[in-house]
């Protein structure tokens, strides 16, 4: 666990400059927090009298375990129903369906300490490659079968894990 104070601009075209560590526990959470805000976008605005074309921000950056997930996601991840799964996929693309919660979920579980302990990275990345290209299979088979639960349409070395 550890806490970052950055500083840095965000500009009108939505972009993030300037950044810096104004205070850090840890070299690697320096890093990371630089690395995230990189890769920070804001929703672009007008410049006026009364919005700059740049503004200052100072925050915190919090780096800890979230107690609720993944480590306890599997409890969830039980209880997903392919009913809910179904309706919940189709509101969005084919294409936005590795991204939804369920699927993001069964990922972090697969990348907790847990894993990263008990499996090779190249094993574990390898059964979350499995995952993201089944992902298509197992919307559409749970549309076919509703009353299923979205655990048991899982690759069985991955069903194994949760």
């Amino acid at each position: 666990m550890g806490d970052v104070r950055v500083r840095f601009t965000a500009n009108a075209n939505g972009s993030v400059s300037k950044i810096s560590i104004l205070e850090s526990k840890h070299p690697d959470f320096s890093e990371a927090a630089t690395d995230a805000l990189q890769q920070w976008r804001f929703r672009p605005w007008t410049v006026e009298a009364s919005q700059p074309a740049e503004l200052e921000v100072t925050l915190p950056m919090v780096f800890r375990l979230d107690l609720d997930s993944p480590i306890h996601a599997n409890q969830w991840l039980r209880k997903v129903r392919c009913i809910d799964l179904h309706q919940y996929a189709i509101r969005g693309p084919a294409s936005s369906w590795v991204d939804l919660p369920v699927f993001h979920y069964t990922r972090a579980y697969l990348s907790s300490v847990v894993y990263t302990a008990q499996l090779s990275d190249e094993r574990r990345l390898s059964l979350i490659a499995k995952l993201n290209e089944r992902v298509p299979d197992i919307i559409n088979r749970c549309g076919h079968s509703p009353n299923s639960r979205y655990m048991s349409l899982l690759p069985e070395e991955i069903r194994q894990l949760l």
